[in-house]
């Protein structure tokens, strides 16, 4: 079942970290990173072509990063598929001397699937930061 707090379609980023009930744009790209398997920044944005908010999104590779502005409104899954199409763009990731990691196809995903791989990797942004705490 699709959970509303991912495709929930968000005017900003405060909205959007507020319907996924996280506290900063540092819990997102981690999100992000623990869904696909690779390293993974997010940052808060402005997309001067359209002048309105933006999330930077910045995928590495094993020797390439690709990167784009995501405009709002946005929703999780859009930025979810959207980094997704960045990593199948540079290949599978893999640090110096380990072999490349293929990471989650979350392209072939239906919207259900996705949902569902997003509420795990929540909890492990949750856990995460549970961990940090101490």
């Amino acid at each position: 079942m699709t959970d509303s707090r991912f495709t929930t379609v968000c005017d900003d980023l405060e909205e959007l970290l507020e319907v996924v009930d996280i506290d900063d744009v540092d819990d997102l790209d981690t999100l992000i990173m623990v869904l696909l398997g690779r390293p993974v920044v997010v940052a808060e944005s402005w997309d001067h072509d359209q002048e309105i908010d933006a999330l930077d999104v910045r995928v590495l590779g094993g020797e390439l990063t690709a990167g784009v502005l995501a405009p709002f409104p946005l929703s999780v899954v859009e930025l979810a598929r959207s980094s997704a199409e960045l990593a199948r763009d540079i290949g599978p990731y893999a640090p110096p001397r380990v072999p490349p990691l293929q990471g989650n196809d979350v392209l072939s995903l239906s919207d259900d699937e996705l949902s569902e791989d997003l509420q795990r990797a929540l909890g492990q942004v949750r856990l995460f930061n549970l961990l940090d705490d101490d």
